[in-house]
């Protein structure tokens, strides 16, 4: 258990209810946050069909945020899978796993983080070609589940 969290989940189960389906983020940003909320790692998400599945994920890898110039060098993989059932009473979630090197190691299940979206594993609405670009957490509805 790294201490990263996607939105507002801690731990292994990483659960968020965006209010998105695949298609919907198809194309859109991961980002990945140190223990100060300061962006290190941004990667974009690519459709990956699970073979003999009714379940599709879709992949990315990521690299350093644009212009990011701190002490983390972080690199991995995330893999966004839509699952179509029903979980704590709401119909739909989407299951965000990850595997990366080079993350903060302030980000474990016992430091005390207090900036908002400390640790954060969000899905932004642009591309990581630059700092302007990156775009806000994506999600539909009035409530952002992806703020802590």
């Amino acid at each position: 258990d790294t201490g990263y969290n996607a939105g507002t989940m801690e731990g292994e189960n990483n659960i968020v209810y965006a209010g998105l389906s695949l298609s919907d983020i198809t194309g859109k940003v991961i980002v990945i946050n140190n223990a100060a909320a300061a962006f290190i790692a941004c990667g974009v998400i690519q459709e990956h069909p699970t073979k003999g599945s009714a379940v599709k994920s879709f992949e990315g890898t990521f690299g350093t945020y644009p212009s990011y110039e701190g002490d983390y060098n972080t690199s991995g993989s995330v893999t966004v899978t839509a699952v179509d059932e029903t979980l704590d009473g709401l119909k739909g979630y989407t299951v965000v796993e990850f595997d990366a090197e080079g993350l903060d190691p302030r980000c474990t299940g016992e430091a005390e983080l207090t900036a908002g979206n400390a640790c954060g594993v969000h899905v932004h609405t642009g591309t990581c070609t630059s700092t302007s670009t990156v775009g806000g957490h994506y999600y539909t509805g009035t409530s952002d589940p992806w703020a802590k």
